[in-house]
């Protein structure tokens, strides 16, 4: 599989990410977990330059943005590749559960299967976990952390409005 998997952190919590590491199948290119030390509180800037970081040391074809505290379901990461293949995909993105730190359920976000631009620009409207083609991150210059907190919309725009 030609995904490389960017897990940023601030404070390593075991647990949680060794339970994010096992449900990484094992056929990925590689899993990037990336600190933010050196900042002094999680932030978006700290964030973001994780991402970067891991982004520059990417050299799979997919790069999969992948929280330390979150889990995949079986086959869920061969789904989004597949799709991202059959349809040339630029991202994908897929619907998500949240739970508490003792695995009890909260919510399902169902997310819209079309990427609307229009609610795009009124507000970051994108999903926690996806699947980015590495060229096309890299020809909007990655995540920009001087865009602080917007990095990630402002990548969601910019791949929006040139690929629809």
């Amino acid at each position: 599989m030609q995904v490389d998997v960017i897990m940023p952190y601030h404070k390593p919590n075991e647990a949680w990410m060794s339970a994010a590491r096992r449900s990484i199948p094992s056929n990925v290119t590689s899993i990037m977990g990336v600190s933010s030390e050196g900042y002094s509180a999680p932030s978006y800037e700290a964030l973001y330059a994780q991402i970067r970081y891991g982004f520059e040391n990417s050299k799979s074809k997919y790069v999969l943005v992948f929280g330390s505290d979150d889990i995949m379901y079986d086959g869920m990461l061969q789904q989004m590749v597949n799709v991202a293949e059959h349809s040339n995909a630029k991202v994908v993105y897929c619907n998500y559960e949240t739970m508490t730190e003792n695995g009890n359920h909260l919510d399902y976000v169902r997310i819209n299967p079309r990427y609307d631009f229009g609610l795009n620009c009124k507000t970051s409207h994108y999903p926690d976990v996806s699947l980015f083609r590495r060229d096309v991150v890299q020809e909007f210059g990655g995540w920009d952390i001087s865009k602080g907190r917007y990095a990630m919309w402002w990548l969601w725009l910019q791949i929006g409005r040139k690929y629809p």
